[in-house]
């Protein structure tokens, strides 16, 4: 059976943050009255705005 890194076509030396800035075509958000609503993980996280979830995904 394959791990899911191998379904993925990941290794095992890529980090989550690796793999996060290996996301970062795929980012999405929105806004709302408190800020930005980035997804991360597979869960939305509040942020300032749209430019701090952008810096945080490519960290």
């Amino acid at each position: 059976m394959h791990s899911h890194s191998e379904i993925i076509g990941i290794s095992n030396e890529v980090t989550v943050k690796d793999f996060r800035k290996a996301a970062v075509n795929f980012m999405k958000g929105y806004f709302v009255t408190d800020g930005y609503m980035g997804l991360v993980d597979g869960v939305y996280r509040l942020f300032a705005d749209e430019s701090d979830y952008y810096e945080y995904m490519n960290d």
